[in-house]
């Protein structure tokens, strides 16, 4: 705390000194833990913004709010990276949302700040209904007094009226009341979607981060969720880059769910449980595995592992139905073949793809057996040239 430590030095008096007091320390923590997490690492990060709550407190608050609301962490205008040069930025709802729910504290106290992480990450239950009901009136002006914010926030949930527009539109889910009244995604639709429904258009997210936020927030509100909604989003969006066997780009339509039992059965029916379902089977016939649960865990794991080559699937399943691999191998039929990074740059070589210095590449990589099993899998020369998802490997290499 450079900034604060000079004001001290210059102080006349007690008074002075007590006045230099920097804001809340813990808010720093948060914002640098971000800014690691997203592998971005500002030069003295905790100096900076040690300083920066002392000399520019809103800008301070701003920042945080921006950092943690973002879910993504580059290439994006709302980004982790683009707060870094404009708080405002993205954020602007929690901002508001937590200066109302902690009465408008004149700078970032302990309250504030936590209460902006915990939005940041994604509001659940009746908060993250009215949350979501109030956010653009939130931010449109996040300095606004309290009485201000607060006007922003909705009115009671109105069931019947929410349900007898639903009915107009000729899309209200079964026992419709019932569902607003206890079920945790009927009550956000019924808190967001009022205005929309005027005239039956109410808008779905357009692009693939919107889309994995809403499934995420219907994760949260049905199911044990494991982290938070922002985090699982990144991980949805991430994923999506090279959805082998498009587990991801199924489940987003149980972000459209309007009740927790139609995301239930959304989830069973294009989740990896029910693409695991035949292949397990023969697993636990072939003494693979002593226990379904076993075997659908690991068998998820590796559907959703982005180097998974196409072939798995097909792969697991003649070593499960030969007794002889079957008896030797065991669990070990579901695990990703390793290819070495001499054979995966022959495969390239092969089908005609120059990569000079491939295997010095290959062997500089943080995880050079996923790199080349990515790559190795998706080249089978010359009967499989399709160089599309071995390009997609290279540049999925972190």
């Amino acid at each position: 705390q450079v900034a604060a430590r000079r004001c001290v030095a210059a102080a006349p008096d007690c008074a002075a000194i007590t006045a230099c007091a920097a804001g809340e320390p813990h808010a720093c923590d948060t914002l640098c833990g971000r800014y690691a997490a997203c592998d971005i690492e500002p030069p003295e990060c905790e100096r900076g913004c040690d300083d920066e709550l002392f000399t520019d407190d809103a800008t301070a608050t701003r920042r945080l709010a921006c950092v943690t609301s973002a879910m993504q962490c580059r290439a994006t205008p709302t980004s982790v990276r683009a707060c870094q040069n404009d708080p405002a930025a993205t954020g602007a709802a929690c901002l508001g949302w937590c200066r109302l729910h902690t009465g408008c504290p004149a700078t970032l106290d302990a309250p504030l700040a936590d209460c902006i992480t915990r939005c940041g990450e994604g509001l659940t239950g009746e908060d993250g209904a009215r949350f979501a009901a109030a956010a653009d009136c939130l931010a449109a002006d996040v300095s606004a007094p309290c009485d201000g914010l607060a006007a922003c926030l909705p009115p009671p949930i109105d069931c019947p009226a929410w349900c007898a527009a639903r009915a107009t539109c000729d899309v209200a889910p079964p026992d419709c009341l019932a569902a607003c009244a206890d079920d945790p995604l009927a009550r956000l639709r019924a808190a967001t979607e009022p205005a929309c429904l005027d005239d039956c258009a109410c808008p779905a997210p357009g692009d693939d981060i919107g889309r994995c936020h809403r499934r995420c927030e219907a994760h949260a509100r049905c199911g044990a969720l494991e982290g938070s909604i922002r985090d699982c989003a990144a991980g949805c969006a991430a994923r999506l880059t090279r959805d082998t066997f498009g587990i991801e780009a199924a489940q987003l339509a149980c972000g459209r769910a309007d009740t927790c039992a139609d995301w239930q059965i959304c989830v069973d029916t294009h989740g990896p449980t029910a693409r695991c379902a035949d292949l397990c089977a023969a697993a636990l016939a072939c003494g693979a595995f002593e226990t379904l649960d076993a075997c659908q865990t690991t068998c998820a794991a590796r559907l959703t592992d982005p180097w998974a080559p196409p072939s798995w699937i097909e792969d697991t399943t003649a070593c499960l139905t030969d007794p002889a691999t079957c008896a030797a191998e065991g669990p070990g039929c579901l695990d990703l073949r390793v290819i070495p990074c001499e054979a995966a740059c022959a495969a390239l070589a092969g089908c005609g793809f120059e990569y000079p210095g491939c295997v010095d590449i290959c062997q500089r990589e943080p995880d050079p057996d996923a790199w080349a099993t990515c790559v190795g899998a998706a080249l089978q020369p010359p009967a499989r040239c399709d160089l599309g998802p071995a390009i997609e490997c290279l540049m999925m290499a972190p």
